[in-house]
């Protein structure tokens, strides 16, 4: 009886070491798994998300320069007025309007490039209709006449809607995984209805 004591303790000691050794491999491969999301989410954020909101509310204060409404209540989009502003020749709205349009473009390039970083496939089609509004919009620009409306691919006014709810659900996920710092979380609205164009 005292010989099967000690095989006792040594079979206990391999069977916690054989636990201990799966565990920690388990809690290595977890936390692997963890740093390679907050990684990829941080990404996100950086590369596209991110980068696109800052430029968006740029673009937002710049078309601020121009009213929100036609007289009869309407709303007021750009590319019904590119003749008018550029007869007009203010200095400061025709520069506005220039970087109005060159942010666009940098946004289409931020989402046609990172493609791989978006939320979710497909993206919502408010991305595309993104793209080919600004497209239509600098050809406009260019050519020196209003977009035809029959043809016209209006701005997508739900783009800034989609890009902050992204935005949150990235920054929500980070917290949840320990890839932001407690407190990091709260929600910062864009101010528009944006409306260039």
């Amino acid at each position: 009886m005292v010989e099967i004591i000690p095989s006792m303790v040594a079979a206990a000691a391999a069977l916690f070491a054989a636990f201990m050794s799966v565990w920690s491999s388990q809690h290595t491969e977890m936390n692997k798994k963890r740093s390679l999301e907050i990684e990829f989410r941080r990404q996100q954020l950086n590369d596209l998300y991110g980068p696109i909101h800052m430029k968006q509310r740029t673009s937002v204060a710049l078309r601020g320069l121009f009213p929100w409404k036609n007289p009869d209540g309407t709303k007021w989009r750009l590319v019904d007025h590119i003749v008018e502003i550029q007869h007009q020749a203010e200095p400061t709205k025709l520069s506005a309007v220039s970087e109005i349009i060159r942010i666009n473009e940098e946004i289409a390039e931020l989402l046609t490039k990172h493609f791989g970083l978006y939320l979710g496939f497909p993206p919502p089609d408010t991305l595309s209709h993104y793209i080919a509004h600004a497209k239509l919009l600098s050809l406009a620009w260019r050519e020196g006449r209003n977009e035809d409306s029959a043809n016209r691919l209006p701005f997508p006014d739900e783009f800034d809607t989609v890009i902050e709810d992204a935005i949150d659900t990235l920054r929500n996920r980070l917290g949840q995984i320990g890839g932001l710092p407690p407190g990091m979380l709260r929600r910062t609205h864009l101010v528009s209805s944006r409306k260039s164009g």
